[in-house]
């Protein structure tokens, strides 16, 4: 019995290959397009989750209150809350520290290295995590100061093949450190990165480092709380611990801190600055997933009633013969079983080309979710058995439930409560399409606004060099001299930052004002302004060699508003003085456009009077002749330091990476959805034209023309789309403009794309649809009618 169903499946796919092809496809695509999809989520889900004891593991955060208000939180804080917790609360059986990642420049005999993901670690950080050493003992490597651990990679960048156990590093200009370890590069499923760690102990060397209470707020701190301690029960002794050592301080001031626990699990997904990005991502991802399988399962299910409604007088003369219903429907569903090893295949060939362009696409390294192994192979092929059971289980119940004298006729109808359930289907399947369409070209359109937005300075053709050590930054002004004179260049500036990703923030007591208030704060020369063309819309700038305004405040135009100074010139704001304001800059973004201006300062007066950056503004012409000559100027002043630069407008870019990957991967699948649905609307006018072949002979030989059954045919396809696109419009309006919230400054939301996007599903659906079209009409009437 089972042979001869796999006969009769296997001549029927081969009969019909066209209808095959397209279920086969169809289907493939949908699965695979919703399996990439799931292995991003699978990876996402995965962080942190390889730590041993990773339940007992968590992140303190800090949240900041002035007045009683929540000023903001961070897990950045002081560096003495982890030992002092582990000193002091017996329910903490571990702590340990690390600092936040910085670029490092190492050097080894005549070379140097650039180091990104730098960190100073505590010598609990091995006992703590679970990441791998390859040499050194976990618990040694980091035990005293100026012991240094390396990565595999990094080791072997600076190293080669040579043992670098107990080699000398010399990091920056001064500090000499000793490898004494190397480790496995972090998995990519962890938050916590680094490329290399410094002893964290080494910090305090240094008398420039706040290593107290009082300051310092760089450094993130984890604790591992005993077994069977609730983090509740922990969090409830955390307020007497602050206010021990921090509130009572600055209860004064009316600040206060509290601490909380963040579970080590959670933190990639909820509790990181990219967090919220990141779940609304999966959420919509996942919806994604979702609807393109969908579709996928409506087209298997409309073109296998398409391609059965050929065989419906096969099924009266099988039940006159006595075949029985289950029979039948083993029949149907074996034939979709067959299908489905047919698509099991194509999937996996699809997964196989596509997965490393999907990794490129969506910005992650996926390495760690492996769609070929047993566990994925086997959920895959589960999937695709379980789609086919269930969307072939509709048209085999169907049709095996008809009775032999209305087969034999034809006269069968898939209807739903008198509306056809196709047609339902099919309105579902352009919802989706239009809606993903329209959020597509805003998402294209948002990115294109933040690239040509104007920042309130110019951005291009901006030089940024970071001055990342003492030595660098004495030669600044003698720098700035020298390469100011060079052909191309057109100005030079130095700063404490870089106006793209934000500002530090500090505490100052405007004139007025009894407690602080916390206000951003960025250290210039006196170029800054002309080198990034800010404009200063009241007082006037920094003048060189005028003493007085080395103490003097220059403001932005939020910050005056804040305090309601309607005439800020001559007015002070208090720190370790008084510090008087003799200007107003117009308000220019200094991070990204996911955040509105914050008030602003702007000093003369740097911490140490050394400077962190230094800008050169350079023409637009011959601009690699340009960093040549700035490059042999910097080794001509630094010869023994590390040349590097990067241009201001491709930092600014970076920015949004994340949004150009989630643009991208819109793109690919709303034309995977349209094309989708525009497969499912073949199948339904192939089925309608197959069910009219004999109404359209009669019409033609009643004198209806070929043009008129066309556009007969096309008007019933014409309304569904229309319907669509009505459904779909407030649908794409509801989920672009809650995306659009996650900028501050954002384009606005035009009825032009809504238009468009209808009129292409219409045209793209006509186009479908008229091939049918066209053929029936202009089928010989005699053909039709004997159609039989």
């Amino acid at each position: 019995m089972i042979k001869n169903y796999l006969k009769i499946a296997l001549r029927n796919l081969a009969k019909y290959k066209t209808y095959s092809a397209i279920n086969i496809i169809g289907l493939a695509i949908g699965i695979t397009s919703a399996l990439l999809i799931l292995f991003y989520i699978q990876f996402q889900f995965s962080f942190d989750k390889f730590h041993k004891d990773g339940d007992r593991i968590y992140r303190l955060s800090i949240i900041s209150n002035r007045a009683g208000n929540v000023e903001g939180e961070s897990p950045v804080f002081v560096p003495p809350v982890g030992p002092d917790m582990k000193g002091e609360l017996p329910d903490v059986e571990n702590y340990t520290r690390f600092s936040t990642l910085r670029t490092l420049y190492f050097y080894y005999g005549d070379k140097y290295f650039k180091i990104n993901n730098a960190s100073y670690a505590d010598s609990t950080f091995f006992s703590m995590f679970s990441f791998k050493m390859k040499e050194g003992k976990p618990s040694d490597v980091l035990n005293e100061p100026y012991k240094l651990v390396l990565t595999e990679s990094t080791a072997q960048t600076i190293f080669g093949k040579d043992n670098p156990i107990g080699k000398l590093i010399r990091v920056g200009n001064r500090d000499i450190y000793k490898v004494s370890g190397i480790a496995e590069d972090p998995p990519k499923n962890s938050q916590i990165k680094f490329n290399a760690l410094l002893s964290f102990s080494s910090l305090y060397k240094s008398p420039y480092n706040y290593m107290d209470w009082n300051g310092g707020n760089q450094y993130y701190t984890y604790i591992k709380l005993k077994k069977n301690i609730s983090p509740t029960a922990f969090e409830s002794k955390l307020p007497d611990f602050m206010w021990q050592h921090i509130n009572r301080m600055l209860s004064k001031i009316k600040i206060s801190y509290k601490a909380y626990l963040q579970p080590l699990s959670e933190i990639h997904l909820k509790y990181n600055e990219a967090s919220t990005s990141g779940l609304t991502n999966i959420y919509i991802f996942s919806a994604v997933a979702f609807l393109v399988i969908l579709i996928a399962c409506i087209n298997f299910i409309n073109l296998s009633i398409a391609r059965s409604t050929k065989r419906i007088k096969e099924i009266g003369v099988r039940k006159i013969l006595g075949a029985k219903r289950k029979t039948l429907f083993v029949q149907f569903l074996t034939e979709y079983l067959i299908i489905s090893l047919f698509v099991l295949f194509l999937t996996a060939v699809l997964l196989e080309v596509f997965y490393p362009y999907y990794q490129n696409l969506i910005g992650e390294n996926l390495t760690l979710v492996n769609p070929f192994n047993l566990t994925n192979l086997f959920q895959t092929i589960g999937v695709i058995l379980l789609i086919a059971i269930i969307t072939g289980s509709y048209p085999s119940l169907y049709l095996s439930s008809l009775k032999p004298v209305n087969s034999l006729k034809g006269n069968v109808s898939f209807t739903c409560k008198k509306v056809r359930l196709r047609n339902i289907l099919l309105v579902f399947q352009f919802i989706v399409s239009v809606s993903l369409i329209i959020c597509t070209i805003f998402v294209a359109r948002q990115l294109n606004f933040v690239k040509e937005k104007d920042l309130g300075y110019n951005k291009s053709n901006l030089l940024i060099i970071p001055l990342l050590n003492n030595e660098v930054r004495k030669n600044v002004n003698l720098l700035k001299e020298q390469i100011v004179g060079l052909p191309g260049v057109i100005n030079t500036s130095a700063s404490s930052e870089i106006p793209y990703n934000g500002f530090t923030s500090n505490g100052y007591f405007p004139e007025g004002y009894k407690t602080p208030l916390m206000f951003h704060a960025l250290d210039v020369d006196q170029n800054f302004m002309d080198t990034y063309g800010i404009k200063i819309v009241d007082g006037r700038n920094f003048i060189r060699g005028r003493s007085s305004d080395s103490t003097s405040y220059i403001i932005n135009e939020s910050l005056a508003k804040q305090l309601n100074w309607e005439n800020p010139i001559g007015k002070y704001i208090a720190r370790d003085r008084r510090h008087k304001i003799i200007g107003v800059v117009k308000d220019f973004n200094y991070s990204s456009l996911h955040s509105s201006i914050q008030p602003l300062l702007i000093t003369e007066r740097p911490f140490r009077n050394l400077y962190d950056y230094l800008t050169i503004k350079v023409a637009d012409s011959n601009v690699k002749d340009i960093v040549q000559s700035i490059r042999k100027t910097w080794l001509k002043i630094n010869p023994s330091q590390a040349f590097e630069y990067s241009f201001l407008d491709e930092e600014i870019d970076q920015l949004y990476e994340s949004e150009g990957n989630f643009g991208k991967i819109f793109l690919t699948f709303s034309i995977l959805a349209l094309v989708l649905a525009l497969f499912g609307l073949f199948s339904l006018s192939s089925l309608t034209t197959e069910q009219k072949t004999k109404e359209i002979g009669i019409r033609k030989v009643l004198g209806d023309t070929s043009t008129g059954i066309t556009v007969r045919i096309l008007k019933g396809y014409f309304l569904l789309v229309l319907v669509a696109d009505i459904i779909a419009f407030p649908l794409a309006f509801y989920f672009i403009n809650n995306w659009l919230q996650n900028f501050a400054y954002h384009i606005k939301i035009g009825i032009d794309v809504f238009l468009l996007s209808g009129l292409l599903t219409i045209v793209f659906g006509i186009s479908v649809v008229i091939i049918h079209a066209v053929r029936a009409s202009e089928r010989n009437p005699v053909e039709s009618l004997r159609y039989e």
